[in-house]
């Protein structure tokens, strides 16, 4: 039986574009909810007038948009794997790609990949909202733009032909603009020069492909070059696939801590068979400490908490990854809206940050900030209905007091929650902070336990 070469690496392309999006279903789910709860996108005239004042801020704005959709990540990439698999035929088909060299278009999606799974605790400190989506946005207009170009390029009438070449050019410029500020434009602002790299060579790949038909006639080359090169990321993209078991639970242990959820988060802390990060032993105490009355006497055990890393070593501060969530918790609501409006005026106000500005908000009984940031969250795609629900609480504290997500918080909140100065460094504060305000009491096994935890 002949085996149609050229069918079966179509065939190849495909799968290995579906395997990478099975990836992120098997171990970045809960990343790439994280990534739409941290990103800055509200259907408002105001919102969309700032992102396109900004270079490629139609795209950016686009991207933050399909975003929005990894509150149901499978759904989030679905959209994703669909936007591929036409960016692959589409760019196929617009440079005439011959098919021996079709498998670079993989390398491509795996370039987009690890651009996705390579941020890790980084997504505390990204800046611009439209990130995850936009190498994938970018790929599809790529590719819809070399089709269109060759397409064009068929029609006979001279007229029509150069209408649409001006349309397509009208539609290149504006997915541009403005200029201003291009040379100044950093995708991943605040991280290392290193982070960029998937998009340095997937510029590179796209070049080659650009020019790719004039290597036709060296099939046995191409083909060997293409499948060397879609090993050489994929043992990269398997890598650079940061998906450390405490980083994820951290995640879910945040969501958990609205939701009241107190004996998940104990589960999720116990699953975990290695030594856990301080931020997941703070939130499993809190969560003890909330399964209790305020008049109850309470002996923790921490283990010494261990500082996460990564390749290329984030700034991991509590500040910044949980500091808020984990006040919060212990019903320090003054010191959780500090650190969640400073977070929101540096990295942008986020559903997360602007759900947990609430929250403190109603636990201080502060209504006009409560409608002030009802009305911003009404303004994004998946958490009007929570704003809704809030909504219906404001102005009746002994509602929110009887309320399950905050009752248990309302029980612990200190009578006299006054701001200081934490250092940066949320742990040392509550670990002083709660024996001498509360019968709770930590059982440290060392004495330079209290000082690493």
């Amino acid at each position: 039986m002949k085996i149609n070469i050229e069918k079966s690496i179509s065939y190849a392309c495909i799968a290995l574009i579906v395997l990478e999006a099975l990836m992120l279903c098997v171990w970045q789910t809960d990343l790439l909810f994280a990534a739409q709860d941290f990103t800055v996108w509200h259907l408002t005239a105001e919102h969309f007038g700032k992102c396109i004042a900004q270079p490629l801020g139609l795209l950016l704005w686009f991207s933050a948009f399909l975003t929005q959709f990894f509150y149901y990540p499978y759904l989030g990439i679905a959209i994703m794997l669909a936007m591929w698999l036409m960016s692959y035929f589409g760019i196929a088909y617009g440079f005439r790609v011959p098919v021996r060299l079709r498998p670079l278009i993989v390398v491509l999606v795996v370039c987009i990949q690890v651009s996705i799974t390579q941020v890790g605790y980084w997504i505390y400190t990204l800046q611009l909202s439209g990130y995850w989506f936009f190498g994938t946005v970018l790929l599809l207009w790529v590719a819809a733009f070399s089709a269109s170009v060759r397409k064009v390029g068929e029609i006979e009438n001279v007229f029509f032909r150069w209408m649409m070449i001006a349309v397509i050019s009208v539609a290149w410029i504006l997915m541009l603009t403005p200029f201003n500020g291009m040379p100044h434009f950093n995708l991943f602002e605040g991280g290392p020069s290193s982070m960029l790299m998937p998009f340095y060579i997937g510029i590179l790949v796209v070049a080659v492909l650009a020019f790719s038909r004039f290597a036709a006639k060296y099939d046995k080359i191409a083909l060997g070059v293409s499948v060397a090169a879609v090993v050489a990321v994929l043992n990269w993209g398997f890598l650079m696939n940061y998906h450390n078991p405490c980083f994820r639970a951290e995640l879910r242990m945040t969501t958990y801590v609205e939701k009241a959820e107190w004996q998940k988060i104990i589960d999720t802390e116990l699953e975990i068979d290695r030594t856990t990060t301080r931020q997941m032993q703070l939130l499993r105490d809190a969560a003890i400490i909330c399964q209790h009355a305020p008049s109850d006497s309470i002996l923790l055990n921490p283990n010494d908490g261990y500082r996460p890393q990564m390749i290329t070593n984030p700034p991991v501060h509590m500040a910044y990854t949980g500091g808020d969530v984990v006040y919060y918790a212990f019903g320090m609501s003054n010191y959780s809206y500090r650190w969640s409006f400073e977070n929101a005026v540096e990295f942008g106000f986020s559903p997360r940050r602007l759900r947990m500005l609430l929250r403190c908000a109603m636990l201080n009984g502060e209504w006009d900030l409560c409608r002030r940031y009802i009305a911003r969250l009404r303004t994004t795609m998946f958490h009007s209905a929570l704003a809704d629900e809030m909504n219906a609480l404001v102005g009746h504290p002994e509602a929110i007091a009887a309320h399950p997500e905050f009752r248990d918080v309302k029980r612990w909140q200190a009578q006299r929650d006054i701001l200081t100065s934490d250092n940066g460094y949320p742990e040392k504060l509550i670990i002083r902070y709660l024996p001498a305000t509360r019968k709770v009491q930590w059982n440290f096994r060392t004495s330079e336990a209290l000082h690493t935890y």
